[in-house]
């Protein structure tokens, strides 16, 4: 069994960082830069439950520019750095937006956009439900066709090409925070752009915020951890009375 309870010391307000290199070490990546590879196959190698300071690392991923030791830091605008520097495509899709007159004659646009997260802004109770919304058409009225016609158009979107891993962003203040009920096991297929396709995703980190503070659940051989910092144990399942920041999912073969 590939058992790993690696866990990172807070040297400064550095919570941000640690749940972030526990989303990489419980996902499978895809990756061209190789160093990258070899610090996460070192860390799963270290001795279980041995506090590790990250700061070489921090060094490595630079860091230094945008996120500064001691000051708070959004653990989703980290993640995305991470991402983007190490050039891992595991998270990386591709959306695919259609724009369609509603009348006579009749004209298509389409557009590609990549993704590497999906940012929802809570205005329900329910992952799916916010998910139907960020998906829903839209009506756009005074749009200006090729012979400059005023007319209107539905705007629709999909998603194209599914990533490996799906990083959903749930928008939350921080002073104001929504619980949303969410499932273990994720179907996305109703989003795609092929629909005869099954898409469904396990869900694999969830990362919490509260009083400026990150930690996660995160699973491993089907057991679930609590990650905060230094500290680590056994859960039976992550707490749905709290407010998920981000939700990591997994590709179902």
């Amino acid at each position: 069994m590939n058992i790993f309870m690696v866990v990172f010391i807070n040297y400064g307000n550095t919570c941000y960082l640690n749940v972030i290199l526990q989303i990489f070490l419980h996902v499978d990546i895809l990756v061209k830069n190789k160093q990258w590879v070899h610090i996460l196959i070192k860390l799963k190698q270290l001795k279980k439950n041995c506090p590790f300071k990250p700061n070489l690392i921090y060094n490595f991923l630079k860091l230094n520019k945008h996120f500064k030791i001691g000051q708070p830091h959004d653990a989703h605008e980290a993640f995305l750095h991470i991402l983007d520097y190490v050039d891992d495509i595991s998270f990386k899709g591709v959306l695919l937006y259609k724009m369609e007159t509603t009348n006579k004659p009749l004209e298509i646009n389409k557009n590609k956009e990549f993704f590497t997260s999906i940012e929802l802004a809570l205005t329900h109770s329910n992952l799916y439900d916010n998910l139907n919304e960020f998906f829903k058409s839209e009506l756009i009225s005074g749009w200006k066709d090729k012979h400059n016609n005023v007319r209107n158009i539905i705007k629709s979107g999909y998603i194209l090409d599914f990533p490996n891993n799906l990083a959903i962003v749930l928008k939350q203040t921080q002073h104001i925070k929504k619980r949303i009920q969410y499932d273990h096991i994720l179907d996305m297929t109703k989003y795609a752009a092929n629909p005869n396709k099954k898409e469904n995703y396990e869900l694999v980190s969830v990362i919490i915020h509260s009083n400026y503070h990150y930690y996660g659940y995160f699973k491993n051989n089907n057991i679930w951890y609590l990650y905060n910092d230094e500290q680590i144990g056994i859960i039976d399942k992550p707490n749905l009375n709290q407010c998920p920041y981000m939700l990591i999912y997994t590709k179902l073969k």
